[in-house]
């Protein structure tokens, strides 16, 4: 099995954020009612769902998020072997990671 092929098949295994971020990979998000899509780092938002103790199942997370576009619920995700197209969801430094925190624990 050559790299690139490896890859992929981790990426098809990838079913869980902690997964993604730990194989490299960027998020693939998709609107199922407008079809918009974008692409974003996996590490912010994973810090996010962390920090907000939300489930990190693809399934269950996908249901966290609302599409940009049209404003509805229940996207999918999936990994991505390219990069990010799109501003990170959730907190990019540490600094910001722990003004969630904060923010959240009030």
């Amino acid at each position: 099995m050559n790299q690139d092929d490896h890859r992929r098949y981790e990426r098809n295994r990838a079913d869980d954020l902690h997964k993604l971020v730990a194989g490299g990979f960027a998020v693939r998000i998709g609107c199922k009612r407008c079809k918009a899509e974008r692409t974003v780092e996996g590490k912010p938002l994973l810090a996010l769902f962390v920090a907000r103790r939300w489930e990190t199942n693809l399934i269950a997370a996908s249901n966290r998020l609302r599409c940009r576009s049209c404003g509805a619920k229940w996207a999918w995700m999936e990994a991505h072997i390219g990069g990010a197209d799109s501003p990170s969801i959730g907190p990019t430094s540490d600094e910001e990671y722990k003004r969630l925190l904060a923010r959240l624990r009030r």
